[in-house]
């Protein structure tokens, strides 16, 4: 490289302290490019646990919705009534159940509980 900018008439001074210049620029881009590369694989390991916790809450309000669905099916299927206030409840909860991507089982109990009679003059 120094010889050939020295074919352009580029003074010899010159031409050393543009080496110098061009080295320090590749080394500065270098450090950064390293730092750069650390700081991207940090976001990816946040974001990884990011994605696990999401996860974690997804799971724990599954089982929270089905723990209450649950609960509600054995109380209303053994005393064989519900009020229109609990019937809606339920069913707000089934459906984000299985939004959340539930199984079929709260399906079947919900199908089971809409069968059964609604308590008239009641509200809750």
């Amino acid at each position: 490289m120094a010889e050939f900018l020295a074919n352009l008439g580029v003074p010899e001074a010159l031409i050393g302290t543009l080496v110098v210049l061009i080295g320090f620029a590749v080394e500065m881009l270098r450090k950064r490019l390293k730092r750069d590369e650390k700081r991207m694989n940090a976001d990816e390991e946040r974001l990884d646990q990011n994605e696990i916790e999401a996860a974690a809450q997804k799971s724990a309000m599954l089982a929270m919705l089905r723990d209450r669905i649950v609960q509600s099916y054995e109380h209303h299927a053994e005393k064989g009534s519900w009020t229109m206030h609990k019937r809606d409840a339920l069913l707000d909860m089934a459906k984000q159940y299985a939004v959340l991507g539930g199984n079929g089982t709260v399906a079947h109990m919900v199908s089971a509980l809409e069968k059964l009679p609604v308590e008239t003059g009641q509200v809750g």
